[in-house]
């Protein structure tokens, strides 16, 4: 990471949300007895100390409707993943439409999103075409039903990982909420994309135990422990992102070097 590019982007953030983002520009851990897990209510844990993720920064990501895009808070270590989610964010909020439902069923939430994305913003900013991404998804899909896999897509479990990580919520439910299908086909020049989860799990950790790096990424999201049903609507519009992104590098034969410039190397 470039400090001076990473403060740059929190010179931003900050003014984007009114926070000062004392923790995450620290390179130490940040926070207090209070919100650690030595404070009271963490009964059973045998604490050794805290540690840091490397955070990164998606967006705007556009949420559809009459809802204002966001800024996503990303922990990961693999180097490429932020760019590349960052990348599908770029070519969604240039979409021709984009409609995302998000439904609470019980203790879950069903969802889905779908985008048309225009031939010259596929070919622009994912750096593909709609008829070399369609032929992926379908040998990709071929080869998804001879497993027999619940599930249909790139990589829903990357980003909801990363995006659980940053924000404060509970990653033991990635397994289930992943289980969700992507869907590509051509309509007329240009690409229509959906991703669909049936069961999408939204566990917020409460703020009060936030460490301080965390609370600052809920702050940028715009989240709070009280909406997880805008968590649901902005991790589904993630998906959709990271989809077509992952997708078009597959098709378009740079996904290796992609990996190899920006976080796997020797």
């Amino acid at each position: 990471m470039h400090p001076e590019a990473a403060g740059l982007r929190l010179d931003f953030l900050e003014s984007h949300s009114g926070l000062v983002m004392n923790g995450l520009r620290s390179s130490e851990p940040a926070g207090t007895a209070e919100n650690t897990s030595e404070a009271p209510g963490y009964p059973g844990v045998i604490s050794a100390g805290t540690f840091a993720l490397p955070a990164g920064i998606c967006g705007p990501l556009p949420l559809g409707g009459e809802h204002e895009p966001c800024y996503v808070p990303l922990a990961t270590t693999e180097g490429a993943l932020t760019a590349s989610y960052h990348r599908g964010a770029r070519a969604l909020m240039q979409a021709k439409t984009l409609e995302i439902s998000v439904e609470k069923k019980g203790d879950y939430f069903e969802t889905s999103a779908s985008a048309l994305i225009p031939q010259d913003v596929v070919s622009q900013v994912l750096q593909s075409s709609p008829a070399a991404m369609y032929k992926y998804w379908t040998a990709a899909c071929m080869g998804i039903m001879s497993t027999a896999s619940k599930g249909a897509n790139g990589h829903f479990a990357n980003g909801l990982t990363a995006f659980s990580l940053a924000c404060g919520i509970n990653p033991a439910h990635i397994p289930q909420s992943a289980e969700g299908i992507v869907i590509l086909r051509e309509e007329g020049n240009d690409l229509r994309a959906c991703v669909q989860l049936p069961a999408l799990q939204i566990d917020f950790q409460p703020e009060k135990k936030l460490h301080d790096t965390v609370f600052e990424c809920r702050c940028i999201a715009g989240l709070n422990s009280h909406e997880p049903e805008h968590a649901a609507r902005m991790a589904t519009a993630l998906l959709l992102a990271g989809e077509l992104s992952i997708m078009a590098a597959i098709a378009a034969g740079h996904f290796a070097r992609a990996h190899r410039k920006l976080g796997r190397k020797k």
